[in-house]
């Protein structure tokens, strides 16, 4: 992607990609359905924009139309499609920026 560098890592959903950059900071692209890109809106993005609210991140991993990202504090957040619960913040509502997950 033009203009994006320093990335450690990427992972591509269904039809979004996402990539954790060195400064620990999360970029998002592609089709925003159900929140998917995680900047608070639902439109479409043909350059990487910024997840809101998410820093220290460590990992990431995209599949279907969700994204999860484990932080350095060993919480996982996620956002995007929450059908059947996917996110695990105890709803079915979809997200379009970070929620932490919520453990038993």
């Amino acid at each position: 992607v033009l203009g994006l560098t320093d990335v450690s890592t990427i992972s591509s959903g269904y039809t979004h990609t996402c990539a954790l950059k060195d400064d620990k900071m999360v970029w998002c692209w592609g089709n925003n359905l159900h929140g998917r890109l995680g900047d608070e809106t639902t439109t479409n993005r043909d350059t990487p924009v910024q997840v809101v609210g998410l820093t220290d991140v460590s990992a990431i991993s995209t599949i279907g139309s969700h994204t999860c990202a484990l932080k350095d504090d060993k919480t996982v957040w996620c956002w995007g499609w929450n059908g059947y619960g996917a996110l695990g913040d105890g709803t079915t509502t979809d997200r379009y920026t970070p929620v932490e997950v919520v453990w038993p």
